[in-house]
């Protein structure tokens, strides 16, 4: 039976179709663009995206899987819940502003197995804005999000398992050290020397807390301490324990450059979504484009802006010229820390307050969320030539390559991989060595071909479960093929189904690579079964 408010098992929606939840406050639509978008009614605003416009999109589908997905005509997953595994798996659309998948009939909170998680969004929250850094809710997934927790961190450092009953890493992962270098490690010197000041990808890779990365970067460019101290004294709302003034804005930059690439339809629901009114959004957009016209070495002025036709600054006309210049002047002064200046940072703090007490908390908030939007798109688009150079990958592919040669359960899981994907393996296995945040993982596995991701996932779930599993002991499983074909399975948890089938396709083609599947398969059933369940069979198995 096909619900205006839900998409159930084998339900499809076409180009232009919606569903509407039961009191007519939220609506699903796949967009003539391809992009599948959660709006509010009344008023009209985007809570949630795919971000599949113009990609080709055929149809939402809702599989008998479980898996909400957004697929092009060939049947591949553009954008997918990764929610495989619950058949009885259906989408609601919610009158609370979200969008939620429940994995049964129940649809209780114990129920849902993924959502967009804007259901807070009515009461100004950001989150429906895109910005929380949940990333299986912003379509990263389990698969990739396992594969950014693993990245260049040893193996079977563990006693016991790190993958919860649904194959997610868990927090204790965090305490297993990163012993690569930073992805920006392995980028052109030449994007080392300029881009450094405004990065710190390494450290943030490393888990260190954001604003301590800040800091210690401030400790290396100034002599004096004391100076460092004043820089994180107000707390940035949006960003929980991130510190405060210029340097939380910065601060809050790297934390969301370190997220979900940030797309332009989060960019553009961030303005819609910010509390405060019209003076909020205003103060916003002319940090935005300030950031802008600083990064690109022109100055920042109130006519500069007038003359791009920023959005919204005829509601800050009526400001004293005191409030524009304070407001100015903390633009100007966190686009020169972006480029690497070094200036004194307490003035562009001390402007920031004088701003707010003209344009009230909201926007001064507003004004700080659009100096770290900003800059986090900055230091996105900064690495992405980067990520999507032939170079890079030729350099991973090298390390990949001298890694199979010198650790045989590699070169066992290589022998795993289909012909055509072994250059996109060998890649994915040097990009393992590195600590790497997800929008470098992301944006750099976007930039391979179809072939070669399917061998880049291969690797990836290699290094997951080599990282957050202890070797198996099972007869026969100490051997190369035998580990190969167990790690692989423990960390394909998560993929795609399209991805997870080609993956044991060719594992199961090897009789040891397919014992070690068989053991990981029942080790992962044995989890996700009851404890009722679970002593029922041990009881058969005595009796």
């Amino acid at each position: 039976m096909t619900l205006p408010d839900q998409l159930g098992t084998n339900e499809s929606l076409a180009l232009g179709q919606s569903k509407v939840s039961n009191g007519g406050k939220t609506k699903l639509t796949l967009q003539p663009t391809g992009n599948l978008e959660l709006w509010q009614i009344n008023p009209s605003k985007l809570l949630w995206s795919s971000g599949t416009s113009g990609k080709g999109t055929a149809d939402a589908f809702m599989g008998w899987d479980g898996n909400l997905a957004v697929r092009n005509t060939a049947g591949t997953h553009l954008w997918h819940t990764n929610t495989g595994g619950y058949k009885n798996a259906h989408a609601i659309v919610q009158d609370d502003g979200n969008l939620v998948v429940y994995k049964d009939n129940k649809a209780d909170s114990n129920s849902v197995v993924w959502e967009s998680k804007t259901s807070k969004f009515t009461k100004g929250s950001l989150t429906g804005a895109g910005m929380a850094h949940d990333m299986h809710a912003h379509g990263i997934g389990k698969f990739l999000g396992n594969a950014v927790k693993t990245v260049g961190k040893p193996f079977s450092l563990v006693g016991e398992g790190l993958q919860d009953v649904d194959g997610a890493v868990g927090s204790l992962i965090k305490k297993i050290p990163v012993i690569g270098k930073p992805l920006a490690a392995a980028f052109d010197v030449t994007f080392t020397i300029g881009f450094g000041p405004a990065l710190l990808v390494g450290q943030v890779a490393d888990g260190k807390r954001i604003d301590t990365a800040i800091l210690d970067q401030f400790k290396q460019e100034l002599k004096d301490v004391k100076e460092v101290a004043p820089y994180v004294e107000m707390v940035m709302s949006f960003v929980p324990g991130i510190g405060t003034g210029i340097s939380a804005m910065l601060a809050a930059g790297l934390a969301l450059a370190s997220g979900q690439p940030i797309s332009v339809a989060i960019d553009d629901s961030l303005v819609a979504a910010v509390p405060g009114g019209a003076i909020a959004k205003a103060a916003l957009n002319v940090a935005k484009a300030g950031i802008n016209l600083a990064l690109s070495g022109k100055k920042v002025t109130w006519q500069a802006l007038a003359d791009i036709g920023v959005q919204g600054i005829s509601d800050l006309a009526s400001l004293p010229p005191v409030a524009k210049d304070a407001m100015l002047g903390t633009i100007d002064t966190a686009g020169q820390l972006i480029k690497g200046a070094k200036i004194d940072i307490a003035v562009g703090d001390g402007l920031a307050d004088t701003a707010g007490a003209y344009i009230g908390k909201s926007g001064a908030n507003a004004l700080k969320i659009g100096v770290a939007v900003t800059h986090a798109k900055f230091l996105q688009g900064a690495q992405s030539a980067q990520l999507n150079s032939s170079t890079l990958k030729n350099k991973l592919m090298a390390i990949g390559q001298n890694k199979f040669h010198t650790d045989p359960v590699i070169a066992a899981a290589r022998g795993n991989v289909a012909t055509g994907s072994l250059n996109g393996f060998d890649i994915g296995i040097g990009f393992s060595t590195y600590g790497a945040d997800a929008n470098q993982l992301v944006t750099f596995r976007a930039s391979l071909s179809p072939a070669d991701q399917q061998g880049f996932d291969h690797a990836m779930s290699l290094n997951i479960g080599r990282v957050a599993n202890p070797p198996p002991t099972n007869m026969g499983l100490t051997t190369p093929n035998g580990q190969a074909g167990f790690f692989s399975t423990m960390g394909m948890q998560g993929a795609d189904t399209n991805t997870k089938q080609t993956m044991m396709t060719n594992i199961v083609a090897h009789p040891v690579s397919k014992l070690g599947a068989s053991v990981a398969v029942d080790k992962i059933t044995w989890g996700r079964m009851g404890f009722l369940e679970q002593f029922w069979n041990w009881l058969k198995s005595v009796l």
